[in-house]
């Protein structure tokens, strides 16, 4: 068998292995310029544009000469040149174009003030990713500070599509830019159904008090976008609307969002649609209480849709309520009202006339023969909220009866219309 002999370098051998090796360490970093060359071209920046920074911009600098003179040094040391050998490792692993070199020139040039040159250098950093939120953040804030509203939008595009953590706070700063008419015109693209962050924006808004300004904004759409995630901010901008006395807004939006009833008559007609009484938004689709203690339905009658309700003895509270948006000032409220056996406990409708501020309540609706029944409405009375308010009373059963043929009465001209 052949036997494996140790490596030996005479001193002429170690010379010429220095030079080799360092030649090597040579062409690495000529490949490392050339291929930062390349990068910089490609995303249209000059390589002359970072001379400033020095060799150790483009590479880690080990220190070409002493390196050279250690190694001569070592006298054949294995730990210190391999440790010489790590050092050219890294110089060939060093990436000469980064999101960190550039992120941090263009900090420090904007410390210094020169604002142009960082943002070159930051838009340059953009072009190799978009996903560094440090980098667009920078970018939003500049762009906002120049004023180009569609720069900055399209940051904040970026940032709430890749990064979750942010989505509170930057939808708090697109909230209270909603207050600007420029602001709003400049979102509206951004309102479309592939958009996980606009619903989003539309509900934060709805919490804060921006309902109005975030139904505006919709409003100058030519179609509203009909997702899931969207219906759940219309559920949550319709009673952020009538929170604001945004009423006459709300006329204008309440027909266009998808699964609302089509009918314009709808939304202020007390009219019932059997089943689809509780399609659209509350509170201006039926809310019917549905619980152990009190249960309303809208099924089908044999003269129509009929109100179906049930209470068990020793309960109090709404079983049905309705804000309605008539387009006149109506001056009464009728209805006919059916017993289901003998009348226990107590039913009345209360009305508010939220536009005045005014409201008015029916005399109890089980006692006497029943049959039609009329209230006389406050005026004026554009903005109607209907609660019907069950007593189950002290008796062994509860009450249970029907409504139906709800209708306003001699509506009368409003003033403001539609």
């Amino acid at each position: 068998m052949t036997e494996l002999m140790p490596l030996h370098f005479s001193r002429s051998d170690g010379r010429l292995f220095r030079k080799a090796v360092w030649l090597g360490v040579a062409l690495a970093i000529a490949l490392s310029v050339l291929s930062f060359g390349n990068a910089a071209a490609g995303v249209g920046f000059p390589v002359q544009s970072f001379a400033s920074f020095g060799p150790a911009f483009f590479a880690w600098k080990p220190g070409y000469r002493s390196a050279d003179e250690e190694w001569g040094a070592t006298d054949g040391d294995p730990s210190r040149r391999a440790s010489l050998l790590e050092t050219g490792r890294n110089i060939l692993a060093q990436e000469p174009l980064s999101i960190q070199s550039l992120r941090l020139a263009a900090w420090s040039e904007a410390q210094q003030g020169d604002i142009a040159t960082a943002r070159l250098r930051m838009k340059m950093a953009e072009r190799l990713t978009r996903r560094d939120v440090a980098v667009q953040l920078w970018l939003i804030d500049d762009a906002v500070r120049s004023g180009d509203l569609g720069a900055a939008l399209r940051g904040y595009d970026v940032v709430l599509r890749t990064a979750g953590r942010l989505h509170a706070p930057l939808l708090q700063r697109l909230v209270a830019s909603l207050s600007a008419e420029e602001a709003r015109s400049a979102l509206r693209p951004y309102a479309v159904a592939d958009n996980p962050w606009f619903p989003q924006l539309l509900r934060l808004a709805s919490q804060n008090g921006s309902g109005a300004q975030a139904a505006l904004l919709l409003s100058s759409l030519s179609k509203l976008p009909d997702t899931t995630a969207y219906r759940t901010a219309y559920t949550a901008l319709v009673p952020a609307l009538m929170k604001e006395r945004q009423f006459d807004l709300l006329r204008r939006i309440y027909p266009r969002l998808p699964g609302a009833l089509e009918s314009e008559k709808y939304k202020g007609d007390p009219a019932l649609r059997g089943a689809l009484g509780t399609d659209g938004y509350p509170p201006l689709a039926w809310v019917l209480a549905a619980n152990a203690d009190r249960n309303t339905s809208i099924v089908t009658g044999r003269n129509g849709p009929v109100l179906q309700i049930e209470a068990k003895p020793f309960t109090n509270g709404p079983v049905a309520t309705r804000t309605l948006l008539p387009k006149t000032s109506p001056l009464g409220f009728g209805w006919t009202v059916k017993r289901q056996g003998v009348p226990t406990g107590t039913a009345r409708w209360s009305i508010r006339c939220l536009d005045s501020g005014l409201s008015v309540r029916s005399p109890d609706l089980l006692a006497g023969s029943g049959g039609k029944g009329v209230l006389t409405l406050p005026q004026p009375c554009r903005v109607v909220e209907l609660t019907l308010t069950v007593n189950g009373g002290t008796g062994s059963t509860g009450p249970a009866f029907d409504l139906m043929d709800l209708h306003w009465l001699n509506a009368e001209p409003a003033s403001a219309r539609d």
